[in-house]
């Protein structure tokens, strides 16, 4: 897949996800982009976005991506209005908003699922609420920050379980619902 379009694919996933999420900053906005990764992956052997996720101490991080929100590439800058904002307490926060459209027909009938099926599940979630989805044994972000010899070592896409990231299947969303079948809890 061309770097143009894997491009596309990712302004208009993050798109998505700030329009059709609440609480959608940073941390929020990349555990989102790793999952629509990793879930696609699991189905398909290829990525969304194309992006390189690393494990940080609060999850992965699309290095390039985080970097470039410091000094958007004017596509990006052209899609979204970037806001760097400094809380009271010294934190820093993200806040991100559309000036694009998101466009489906970039994706696939599967990505645009799998689009739907994030960003309804997490539609309320901040991300913690997402963070603690990741604390699953097998996850790739956990397995890979446990073993990390070196701050943000690279997720490897290989580590995925199929099963796991399979659309409609998302554990964290089954458990707190308790339609988790009693075999997984």
């Amino acid at each position: 897949m061309s770097e143009l379009i894997r491009r596309t694919k990712l302004l208009h996933g993050i798109t998505y996800f700030v329009t059709r999420t609440t609480h959608c900053g940073k941390a929020k906005l990349y555990w989102l982009l790793y999952l629509l990764d990793f879930r696609v992956y699991a189905a398909t052997s290829l990525s969304v976005t194309g992006l390189d996720y690393y494990a940080g101490v609060d999850g992965p991080v699309p290095l390039t991506l985080d970097q470039e929100f410091d000094s958007p590439q004017y596509d990006l800058a052209q899609q979204f209005h970037v806001d760097n904002l400094v809380l009271n307490n010294g934190r820093r926060l993200l806040a991100l908003y559309a000036r694009g459209n998101y466009e489906a027909e970039v994706f696939t009938d599967y990505e645009r699922e799998t689009l739907h099926s994030l960003a309804t599940v997490h539609a309320n979630s901040d991300a913690s609420a997402i963070n603690e989805q990741m604390f699953l044994p097998t996850q790739p972000w956990r397995a890979t920050y446990q073993a990390a010899t070196r701050e943000y070592e690279p997720i490897e896409y290989r580590l995925v379980n199929p099963d796991e990231f399979a659309v409609g299947t998302d554990l964290w969303h089954l458990q707190r619902t308790n339609e988790l079948p009693a075999a997984l809890r």
